[in-house]
């Protein structure tokens, strides 16, 4: 992280760090649950973490932190 006048430039793994611990912390969920319940408009005041979601929103919407969990989808059923 490198801090100067009133800029602040992390990289993207610094941001999903500070997510992760300040998420866990506030909440007790992981950066990938905060960005989920984010997204999906399900998180309980959402003004406790509204910091944490100013970095989340600075990611790209492609980011893998945003990416399904594939255990929220039901799986077909194959017939042989």
């Amino acid at each position: 992280m490198v801090v100067s006048n009133d800029t602040v430039e992390m990289t993207r793994e610094e941001m999903i760090a500070e997510i992760d611990r300040g998420a866990r912390k506030a909440l007790g969920l992981s950066a990938a649950e905060l960005a989920r319940a984010y997204r999906e408009r399900t998180l309980d005041s959402p003004g406790r973490v509204a910091e944490l979601i100013a970095i989340l929103n600075l990611l790209p919407d492609d980011d893998p932190l945003f990416a399904p969990r594939l255990e929220h989808y039901p799986v077909a059923a194959v017939r042989a």
